[in-house]
């Protein structure tokens, strides 16, 4: 049986000026892509429109019902302030703009340039053997709340600068 519809989430769009259309950027995981395309009738091609429907779901229902074997089950996001300190931790180092706070506010001998780095910085700095340890109501974890409190306030000073 061939399907006809796949589970995306909606990430970006851009405008093409020069062919005055829109595009719309989808994702999906990558063990769904060929389900995705063969269900979209293969790879795109310049001389062969293919329309296709778009429609928005319902994610409380969909994540009610049974999930489908080709696709995995959307995750709704949680807000960072949510997430466990540790979680918090190990996305901030993912994220240049905090090696960039820690290089410019932050005393370190050798300038952070990887998520490594800034990982070896947190837990130094929040003193603990491993991320994980960064929890709520310990030292570590007060620790935490306020080097990213001060990153959050970096942040806002120069996105208004």
């Amino acid at each position: 049986m061939t399907r006809s519809a796949f589970e995306a989430t909606f990430s970006d769009f851009r405008i093409v000026k020069g062919r005055k259309v829109g595009q719309l950027i989808f994702e999906l995981p990558l063990e769904a892509v060929d389900a995705a395309l063969e269900t979209l009738g293969g790879v795109p091609r310049p001389d062969k429109d293919a329309w296709v429907g778009i429609a928005r779901l319902d994610l409380k229902k969909a994540a009610s019902e049974a999930p489908n074997a080709d696709i995995a089950p959307i995750k709704e996001r949680r807000s960072f302030a949510s997430l466990p300190l540790s979680q918090q931790a190990a996305l901030r180092c993912n994220d240049a703009d905090f090696w960039k706070f820690i290089n410019q506010t932050c005393e370190v001998e050798e300038g952070v340039q990887s998520m490594e780095g800034a990982a070896s910085f947190v837990r130094i700095y929040c003193k603990v053997g491993s991320r994980a340890e960064i929890t709520h109501g310990t030292h570590a974890g007060g620790r935490w709340m306020t080097l990213n409190d001060k990153y959050e306030a970096w942040l806002r000073e120069r996105n208004f600068r």
